[in-house]
């Protein structure tokens, strides 16, 4: 169920005596959805079912509410038409019916040449955006980046937050190409890896992303960039390590630092292939001080700044 955004959502902090240079997210994000090509769609995904049906605690579905906290002070330094299409809720434990309405709802906004940020929620909403890629991207060959520290591969009976990627695979079959940064070792079976590669995912370990791996991963991405036609990006929170983002299902012992994660996320929304973003797994019954909420914020703001102008006549979100 659809659950209406509201502007008391977006409250922050005003400097009058600054007039337009003194904007904030807060002050300029619209209610409710556009036709016009070029908009930034910010779509909740209240949903932490997928993530009680893998185990982990729950607190998720609070989620969307903090990010829009986090995201409502960031600075306005450039032209951003940013529309607020309010949270897909999931009621009864049907995850199934919430991932379809919000893959419904997103997929409409792409074909539409617009742009969307998934907040979430549980790394359930990894099959959503993707549905919607793949509905309304049916040609070509799509690709998934995933920054995390899980294939997020898992066989089940039913869908979970760990089962995603597995069912993106089962919905697009050999158009999708996979590729995954940040992966524990220690957190992923060899059921999973086998998984993986019989996938043929790309991945890179955790421990080989870090600021000496930079430049090494720079080229590692942009290489696999070459093989896609249309992009979906996801980053699990829990590919930081905990000290950055407690505020999470399964806090990392290791991770990746955002300053590694940054650069990579810029080459992907440049790279005029990205249609969709989503964050997953912000916790806020398990945050410190705002710490994980802020940090998401921080990526979705350097994302949505980092795309190049968006065509309206294109097939994806750029020209």
């Amino acid at each position: 169920m659809l659950v209406e955004p509201t502007k008391q959502s977006w409250q922050g902090r005003h400097d009058p005596l600054d007039g337009q240079d003194g904007n904030r997210w807060h002050h300029i994000v619209e209610i409710g959805a556009s036709q016009n090509p070029g908009v930034i769609n910010l779509l909740g995904f209240a949903c932490d079912e997928g993530v009680f049906r893998n185990q982990g605690r729950t607190g998720a579905k609070q989620g969307p509410q903090h990010i829009r906290t986090a995201l409502s002070n960031l600075a306005i330094h450039q032209p951003l038409p940013i529309h607020d299409l309010g949270d897909v809720a999931c009621h009864d434990k049907n995850l199934e019916s919430a991932q379809g309405e919000f893959a419904g709802l997103a997929s409409a906004a792409l074909k539409k040449s617009q742009f969307v940020v998934g907040l979430g929620g549980g790394h359930e909403i990894g099959f959503s955006s993707f549905a919607a890629l793949n509905a309304a991207r049916p040609q070509g060959t799509l690709g998934i980046i995933n920054f995390d520290a899980h294939f997020d591969m898992r066989r089940d009976q039913q869908r979970t937050s760990g089962t995603w990627a597995l069912d993106a695979f089962e919905l697009a079959g050999p158009r999708l190409k996979y590729c995954a940064f940040g992966i524990s070792s220690a957190s992923n079976t060899s059921a999973l890896f086998r998984t993986a590669q019989k996938h043929g995912v790309h991945f890179r370990l955790d421990e080989k992303l870090t600021l000496l791996h930079l430049e090494e991963a720079k080229q590692d991405l942009t290489a696999w960039l070459e093989q896609i036609d249309h992009l979906y990006l996801t980053i699990c929170l829990d590919v930081f390590p905990a000290a950055y983002a407690p505020g999470v299902s399964a806090p990392a012992a290791l991770g990746t630092v955002p300053e590694v994660i940054e650069p990579l996320i810029k080459i992907a929304a440049k790279s005029k292939k990205l249609a969709i973003m989503d964050i997953a797994e912000l916790n806020p019954q398990h945050d410190v001080d705002q710490h994980t909420a802020k940090l998401a914020a921080r990526l979705i703001y350097q994302t949505v700044n980092s795309l190049p102008p968006i065509s309206p006549n294109s097939s994806g979100v750029t020209g």
